[in-house]
């Protein structure tokens, strides 16, 4: 599980690191046309769908567990 955790972690810290690149590209006050107005809203329509399907696997856990901490369990 720690390669799992591991995983997610790099993945985490590269799309903040995009994040961070692409508020420095917009802080730049250069002009959006409209392909990269509408390739940009698809991305953040996708993370948005990743994020919700995320939180309902969390809410699901934790109705399932009855809110308790897995990892309280091992430590």
């Amino acid at each position: 599980m720690a390669s799992k955790s591991r995983h997610e972690s790099n993945s985490l810290k590269r799309f903040a690191e995009c994040a961070v690149a692409m508020r420095s590209i917009l802080q730049q006050d250069g002009e959006v046309g409209e392909t990269e107005y509408a390739f940009m809203d698809n991305h953040f329509q996708v993370l948005e769908m990743a994020y919700f399907r995320w939180k309902q696997k969390q809410m699901l856990h934790l109705s399932v567990t009855g809110g308790r901490n897995l990892r309280s369990k091992t430590a």
